[in-house]
């Protein structure tokens, strides 16, 4: 494949995954079918800026399952075409069909696939189309143009041999009702002015729409998209006991009340003359963060506030000026950016108001922000070309963003401490890519580094005087040195054989390159003497495609290694393996050792990160970057 095509490939192409049990394996038999047919044809979003188009027909007739399908992801560069049809069968609702069989894939071979696709009635509107392989692929989502039809059976309509059809031709009816919980305000607390009541609802198939009522009328509208709630201005009910319900409803009509929430309105005393004015401030006090803690990157800043009527409102302050705008809804927080501050002690304050316009002050709460990187922080690179910062412990300090968008594969640390995150190309033509840039210890970008890749850079290593070593991932795949000023000074035409030099790491002796290109081995070059070496390890490695690696501190290697996390002693001998079942797929594409006796490894295809105590195997610790699937890709440890 030409390198300029080859570079626009993702990461996770193709996507290794192990499903255990079977994507496509049925819990139940089925002897009824629907007797009818569904066709249509349209596109779907399968990233920001790329399409999946399909063509796809399916039924049954004359005694046998047919149909036809033809997909293309544009990010991917994956075309299918089905070759038979195995089964039709209804969907989740009356008008939903599942079409399966076999088909070829330019990129997987051949696969198993699954097809749902849903009539949602007005030409195009709101249908939906769904395609499974059984190596792991899904993509998803509605129409952004085309349309798909539901059709009648007819006298041809006639199911194979062991299948009936089934009444209505679709799904049984749905006759389960949704749940409903409120969430606020709780029962047996005081209320008063406006507040938001809030509540969750849940369905077997989805929930329609929420109406919350009061003392059994209706209070407002019915709310038709989640998260439910309802804006209560109390003062028109009168002081006293009040009862809120909420009434969720599915698709099919079905409904459920949820227990009733009993609360005590309180507004205030009035007078023959007219209402007593209001004279009393609000309290208020600052719940989190609590006084005396460190903090750093994006905090929550809470308070919890009463009034003798009601709090219409509350500004949060920091060193005495506002931070944000005024939250005037219960519970009452705001999200403090703590990078836009200077390090060191900072004083957080609450103002609560009431509707007569007393204010009352909290206490003030003193915090110390630190935002520099400390030994033990992760560092986890993403395809979006952002980087999570996160304490040693996983939990999220900070995200790094640089004027890239190209995926960042894997990061590193020089002498100084400084972040190098290499970028593949954009995935927007013309955008910035196929570059290095680099962070300081505070996380301030300081720049671009060195120049001249052809392309996509992989991964950064470097030796004891500062020189530092680049990992292409395609086009020629050559290893690049630089000056520590960014000066390009050799270039290294190495074996490759699947996907460049994905990933370089350099031994202590400053010659003995370490490299990764996706297949079953570590490869070895000096890069002293310009000679190919030896492969490192002894045995084939046991998972599909090496990804990243990291030498340990005894001479031993750690490697992502796609289905699992692979260890090999000084010798080059395989003697250990880490992994986490019970997961939804596989792809482990990053790993780093912390340097006390544990390693982070990451799963890119669920974005699961893991702490692993590297003798026993055991998961110390674990977070999910919520990036989505197949967007977390290498990690680093500030050491």
């Amino acid at each position: 494949m030409p390198g300029h095509l080859r570079s626009r490939i993702p990461a996770f192409a193709p996507i290794l995954i192990v499903l255990a049990g079977g994507l496509f394996d049925l819990a139940r038999a089925q002897t009824q079918v629907p007797c009818d047919s569904i066709t249509g044809s349209g596109k779907i979003s399968v990233t920001t800026s790329a399409k999946g188009s399909f063509a796809l027909s399916g039924g049954v007739r004359q005694g046998a399952f047919w149909g036809q399908l033809t997909y293309q992801d544009a990010a991917l560069g994956l075309t299918v075409d089905s070759t038979s049809v195995t089964k039709y069968s209804a969907g989740s609702t009356a008008s939903t069909r599942v079409i399966e069989g076999a088909a070829n894939t330019n990129l997987y071979g051949n696969r198993v696939y699954r097809v749902t696709a849903a009539d949602n009635h007005a030409a195009g509107t709101n249908d939906t189309f769904k395609i499974e392989l059984d190596n792991g692929y899904l993509r998803q989502g509605t129409l952004t143009s085309g349309d798909i039809k539901l059709h009648d059976g007819n006298k041809n309509s006639v199911p194979p041999p062991g299948f009936t059809c089934a009444p209505s031709g679709g799904a049984p009816p749905d006759t389960t009702p949704p749940t409903a919980t409120i969430t606020y305000p709780s029962s047996g607390g005081t209320v008063s002015g406006s507040i938001t009541v809030t509540a969750n609802a849940s369905d077997n198939v989805s929930v329609a729409g929420v109406q919350f009522k009061l003392d059994g009328a209706d209070l407002g509208p019915e709310d038709t998209t989640a998260p439910y709630s309802a804006t209560w201005d109390t003062t028109t009910a009168g002081n006293g006991s009040h009862t809120l319900t909420a009434v969720a409803r599915d698709g099919a009509g079905n409904t459920a009340t949820s227990s009733p929430v009993t609360v005590t309105v309180s507004n205030g005393p009035l007078s023959p003359a007219g209402p007593v004015p209001d004279t009393v401030p609000p309290t208020v006090a600052i719940t989190s963060p609590t006084s005396g803690s460190t903090v750093s990157g994006p905090v929550t800043v809470s308070a919890s506030a009463l009034d003798d009527v009601g709090v219409v409102g509350v500004q949060f302050k920091v060193d005495g000026s506002n931070l944000g705008p005024e939250d005037t809804t219960a519970p009452y927080s705001i999200t403090w950016d703590s990078t836009t501050a200077a390090n060191g002690s900072r004083t957080l304050t609450a103002v609560a108001r009431d509707a007569a316009g007393n204010t009352g002050t909290s206490l003030p709460v003193s915090v110390n922000v630190s935002n520099v990187a400390a030994a033990g922080d992760l560092f986890v690179a993403l395809t979006n070309g952002q980087v999570q910062w996160r304490n040693p412990d996983g939990s999220l300090k900070r995200i790094l963003t640089g004027t890239s968008d190209g995926q960042s594969s894997s990061l590193s640390f020089d002498a100084a401490h400084n972040l190098y995150v290499p970028h593949w190309y954009s995935p927007i033509t013309g955008a910035p890519g196929n570059m290095i840039e680099r962070f300081d210890v505070n996380g301030n970008l300081l720049g671009t580094f060195g120049g001249g890749y052809n392309c996509n850079p992989s991964s950064v290593t470097f030796d004891a005087v500062g020189n530092v070593y680049v990992g292409q991932a395609d086009c020629t795949g050559d290893i690049l040195k630089f000056s520590s000023a960014g000066a390009l000074v050799a270039s290294f035409d190495v074996p490759t054989t699947v996907r460049g030099t994905d990933h370089v790491y350099l031994a202590t002796d400053g010659c003995t390159m370490f490299y990764a290109s996706r297949d079953k081995n570590i490869y070895r070059y000096n890069v002293c003497t310009n000679a190919r070496l030896p492969n490192f390890n002894v045995q084939p490695l046991p998972g599909s495609s090496a990804y990243h690696l990291v030498i340990l501190p005894g001479g031993g290697v750690l490697v992502a290694d796609a289905e699992m996390i692979v260890r090999l002693d000084a010798a080059g001998n395989q003697v250990q393996t880490y992994n986490v079942a019970g997961q939804s797929g596989y792809l482990y594409g990053g790993v780093d050792f912390v340097g006390d006796g544990t390693f982070w490894a990451s799963n890119g295809y669920n974005g699961n990160v893991y702490r692993f105590d590297i003798q026993t195997g055991a998961v110390l610790a674990s977070f999910n970057t919520l990036s989505g699937d197949l967007t977390a890709a290498g990690v680093a440890v500030r050491r």
